[in-house]
C-alpha cells in the first residue's frame, strides 16, 4: 500500500474525520476570539479592570452563541464563523499596530479610498498577508459537514447554552448602556454622536460581538457628517481675486495641535524646542495670540471659517476659507492626519470636505499612536508636482502635540529625557509633570521639524509664490499655576495660547512688502485666532464683500479682541480666589 493511499484510508475513517473537522472548527473559534483578546492583553487605551471583563465577556458570549448554532445548522454556522475569523485577521493587524479595533474611523478612510491609492495599497501588502487570509478558508473546507440527515430535537444542554450567552449578552450591552449608553452622556449640542465612554467603549473592542455596533456607529457618524455638509454645501463668499497672477502660486496653511507658544524656542522657551526654525530669518512668529476655545472641535471652526468665536454649535451656516479659495480659482486639498469622523472631529472634517480631495493618513483617532505628521509631507511633495499648473491652496491638520505627546513623534526626536516611563503617563498626575513636559517638549520639537521641511519643500521652488501660516488650535497646561491643571478644556492663559507662525518665500514678501511688514507689527500684539479667515484671504489676495478690516492681521489696526481680552489675567484672578476660597469663573 502506498503512501498515498494509506492517507485515503485514514480520511476515510469516519472517527478521523469528525475529529478534524472539530479540531479545525476550534482553530476558526480561536482565530476569532484573537481580537478581543489582543485588545485586553495590550492595554494601550488603559482600560479598567472591568472594561477588559466587558471585552472578554461579551466576546465570550457571542462566540459560545455562535458555537451552539452548529448543534441545528452546521453549515451556515460554519459560513458565518469563516466571515467572522476571515474579518478578524485584519482587527487582529490593526489591533497589533494602533491598539484598538477597526473604527468608524478606520472604515471612513476605507470609504474614501479611490481606486488609485487602493490599487497602490493593496500592492504594498506582502503575500504572505494574503496567504494567511486563505488559513481560515482551508480550515472551514476540511470542517464542512456532511449532507445533513434528520435533524435530531435540540438537546437541553444546547438549549441551555443558547439562553446563557444570549441572557450574556442582553446584559452585557444593558450594563455597557446603562453605565453611559452605547454613546455617552447627553451633551449640550447633539449635531454629532458624542465618543463612547466607560462600558460602552469596552463593548466596541469586544469581537465579534462589536461588529453590530460598529456597523451603526459608521452609519451614525456618515448620517451626521453628511447633514452638517449639507448645510454650508450652497454658501459662496463671492470670493475674486484682487491681485494679478504673475506667476504660479501655492499658499499652504498647517493646523496644529495643542501647541502653545511659549513653548517655541523661538519665543524664547529656554529649551531648544525649535532649532530649524531658528535658523530661518524670514519666519514671523506672533506670541500673543489666543483661542477662545479649548477643544478642537469649536476652535478650529473658528480658524477657518467666520464662525462667531462665542458661537458653542458645532456647525456653522457658512463655508470655510477653502471654498474661497476655490472660487478664486484655486486648486484646493486637505491634508489631515487626524480621524475623519467623531464627536470631536467632523465638525472640522465638514470643511474638509470642501477641498477638490481630501487625504486622511491616520485609520485611529488622538487615542491611538497612529500615522506621524511628517507622514503629510510626501503628500504635499506629490501634489505639488502632480498639478504643476495650478494655483494651489492646501490645508494640513496635524495631530501635533495632542497628549499622549510620546505618540507623536519618532524615537531620535526623544531629545528631552526621561520622556515615558514602564506603565502609560498619567495626564492629570502631578508626579508625572517631569515626563509630561519633557513628552510635550519632544513634540514640539518634532513640529519644528515638520514646518521647517515644509518650508524648504516650497523654497526650493523660487519660481513659485507661496506662504506658509501655521497656526495651533489651542493649548495646553502642564501644572503651570497654583490650580495645577494639565491638558486642556479649562479656560487659562496656557490652554488658550496658540503657536502661530508666517512664513513667505522671498517673491511673496517682494511683492507684498507692506503685508508682511504688518504682520511683523502684529506679531506681539494681543489677538485671537477669529482674525485667521480674514488674514489668509488677504495673504491669498482674496476680495470677499463685507470685509472686516481690523479683524485681519496683516492690517495695521486691529479691533481689541473682546472673546479673549482677559485671557492674560485669568491665571492670577484664578489663584487670588483661590486664596481666598472663592469660586473663580472665567
Amino acid at each position: 500500500m502506498t503512501f498515498l493511499q494509506r492517507i485515503e484510508q485514514a480520511a476515510a475513517s469516519p472517527g478521523l474525520r469528525l475529529q478534524v473537522r472539530r479540531s479545525c472548527i476550534l482553530l476558526l473559534f480561536a482565530i476569532a476570539a484573537s481580537p478581543a483578546l489582543l485588545v485586553a492583553i495590550l492595554n494601550q487605551r488603559d482600560l479598567s479592570s472591568d472594561q477588559i471583563l466587558v471585552v472578554v465577556a461579551a466576546s465570550s458570549f457571542a462566540l459560545a452563541f455562535h458555537a451552539a448554532l452548529f448543534v441545528h445548522f452546521p453549515r451556515i454556522a460554519l459560513l458565518t464563523l469563516l466571515a467572522i475569523t476571515v474579518l478578524a485577521i485584519p482587527q487582529v493587524w490593526f489591533t497589533s499596530r494602533y491598539g484598538w479595533p477597526l473604527d468608524p474611523n478606520a472604515l471612513s478612510l476605507i470609504a474614501e479610498t479611490n481606486i488609485a491609492e487602493a490599487s497602490d495599497l493593496v500592492g504594498s501588502i506582502s503575500s504572505s498577508t494574503f496567504l494567511i487570509l486563505l488559513v481560515p478558508i482551508l480550515l472551514a473546507v476540511l470542517a464542512w459537514p456532511p449532507r445533513p440527515g434528520t435533524k435530531p430535537p435540540p438537546s437541553k444542554p444546547t438549549r441551555r447554552i443558547v439562553a446563557l450567552s444570549a441572557i450574556g449578552l442582553i446584559s452585557t450591552a444593558a450594563s455597557a448602556t446603562w453605565s453611559g449608553t452605547l454613546g455617552s452622556p447627553p451633551v449640550p449640542d447633539p449635531t454629532f454622536p458624542p465618543p463612547p465612554t466607560g462600558q460602552a467603549l469596552a463593548l466596541r473592542a469586544a469581537y465579534p460581538a462589536s461588529l453590530p455596533i460598529l456597523a451603526w456607529d459608521y452609519a451614525a457618524e456618515r448620517r451626521a457628517l453628511h447633514h452638517a455638509a449639507q448645510l454650508a454645501s450652497d454658501y459662496r463668499f463671492g470670493a475674486t481675486p484682487s491681485r494679478a497672477r504673475n506667476k504660479r502660486r501655492i499658499y499652504v496653511v498647517v493646523i496644529g495641535e495643542t501647541a502653545r507658544a511659549d513653548h517655541f524656542g523661538i519665543n524664547g522657551y529656554p529649551r531648544e524646542t525649535t532649532p530649524k526654525l531658528a535658523l530661518k530669518n524670514d519666519v514671523i512668529s506672533f506670541t500673543r495670540l489666543y483661542s477662545r476655545w479649548t477643544f478642537t472641535r469649536l476652535s478650529v471652526p473658528v480658524i477657518v471659517s467666520r464662525k462667531p468665536p462665542e458661537s458653542t454649535q458645532a456647525t456653522f451656516h457658512e463655508a470655510s476659507i477653502v471654498t474661497a479659495f476655490k472660487e478664486a480659482g484655486f486648486r484646493t486639498y486637505w491634508i489631515s492626519l487626524q480621524a475623519p469622523v467623531g464627536y470631536h472631529e467632523s465638525p472640522t472634517s465638514v470643511h474638509a470636505k470642501e477641498a477638490d480631495r481630501t487625504f486622511f493618513l491616520n485609520p485611529v483617532d488622538y487615542r491611538s499612536q497612529g500615522s506621524h505628521d511628517d507622514a503629510a509631507l510626501p503628500v504635499l511633495e506629490d501634489l505639488i508636482n502632480q498639478d504643476s499648473n495650478s494655483d494651489l491652496f492646501i490645508v494640513v491638520h496635524t495631530l501635533g502635540s495632542h497628549f499622549r505627546y510620546s505618540d507623536r513623534y519618532p524615537r531620535d526626536f526623544a531629545k528631552f529625557i526621561p520622556d515615558r516611563t514602564t506603565r502609560p503617563l498619567r495626564l492629570f498626575e502631578a508626579a508625572d509633570k517631569e515626563y509630561l513636559v519633557n513628552s510635550y517638549d519632544n513634540s514640539i520639537l518634532f513640529t519644528d521639524h515638520v514646518l521647517s521641511e515644509t518650508i524648504d519643500l516650497l523654497h526650493k521652488l523660487p519660481e513659485i509664490e507661496s506662504w506658509i501660516f501655521y497656526v495651533s488650535d489651542h493649548g495646553e497646561a502642564l501644572f503651570d499655576d497654583c490650580r495645577q491643571n494639565s491638558g486642556h478644556g479649562q479656560a487659562s492663559k496656557a490652554t488658550q495660547s496658540v503657536a502661530a507662525l508666517f512664513w513667505p518665500s522671498r517673491s511673496f514678501a517682494l511683492e507684498n512688502p507692506h503685508l508682511v511688514a504688518n504682520l511683523t507689527l502684529n506679531r506681539g500684539r494681543l489677538a485671537s485666532t477669529s482674525m485667521i479667515f480674514e488674514t489668509l484671504a488677504s495673504l491669498g489676495g482674496l476680495k470677499i464683500p463685507n470685509p472686516r478690516a481690523d479683524n485681519d492681521l496683516t492690517n495695521a489696526t486691529l479691533r481689541v479682541p473682546t472673546e479673549i481680552a482677559d485671557v492674560e489675567r485669568l491665571d492670577a484672578q484664578a489663584c487670588l480666589a483661590l486664596e481666598e476660597s472663592e469660586p473663580f469663573i472665567p
